[in-house]
């Protein structure tokens, strides 16, 4: 009956460590999204209130595109 316990525990603690594994890398990934789609958030707030807006583009490949893209729109709006 030994071996069943400790096998048990085995995973129990490896699903408990997977978990907390898991949960940290989604917390992070998220926050790497997050963060410029709230800075251009705020930026369409601004350019809304008539504030010129510039975002400097940083991150991925693709959130980096998109600030790009937010900024002509910018521009070509703002003449």
């Amino acid at each position: 009956m030994q071996p069943v316990y400790e096998l048990s525990n085995l995973i129990i603690i490896t699903t408990l460590i997977l978990l907390v594994t898991v949960s940290a890398t989604v917390f992070v990934l998220s926050g790497k999204l997050a963060r410029p789609l709230e800075q251009i958030r705020h930026g369409l707030i601004s350019f809304n209130k008539g504030e010129r807006v510039r975002i400097e583009p940083h991150g991925e490949e693709e959130v980096r595109d998109l600030i790009k893209q937010f900024n002509h729109m910018i521009e070509t709006h703002s003449d």
